[in-house]
């Protein structure tokens, strides 16, 4: 009985915690017109331009940070309004291959392997002591 209602409690908790996250406001995104008004008031401190996507980051002097798209059309006049009130502009670098995750990857399962023949290793010794054969061969 008391592990049922442990169970109902745990239930119960697990429910109202997701549905809180849920219901968690979501950040939604600038549109590029609020962007240009924001910069001709002079409320955007940097904007990182991240050209595969079309997009530009934008972190405002309050601190608050979003993200705008844009087309290709608006990319020169984006540019120009954004160093005509002096914001800092940089691009994002393009990303790397993953190497590091692909290199952690097999040395984590180099270390899984080697746990695996150790403790086969030791498996097997225990056995032979076990049954009272320590490899000494009689003639």
């Amino acid at each position: 009985m008391r592990l049922l209602v442990v169970c109902a409690t745990l239930a119960v908790i697990v429910l109202a915690s997701a549905g809180s996250a849920a219901a968690a406001p979501k950040r939604q995104p600038e549109s590029y017109s609020a962007f240009i008004t924001q910069v001709s008031r002079g409320e955007v401190k940097t904007a990182v331009l991240v050209p595969r996507k079309e997009a530009v980051r934008v972190r405002l002097k309050n601190g608050r940070r979003y993200r705008v798209k844009y087309t290709a059309a608006e990319k020169q006049h984006l540019l120009a309004v954004l160093h005509a009130r002096q914001v800092h502009v940089a691009f994002a670098k393009p990303k790397k291959h993953h190497t590091s995750r692909i290199r952690r990857r097999y040395i984590a399962l180099a270390v899984v392997g080697l746990g695996v023949l150790t403790a086969t290793g030791w498996m097997f010794s225990r056995r032979r002591r076990r049954n009272g054969d320590h490899g000494a061969k009689t003639i």
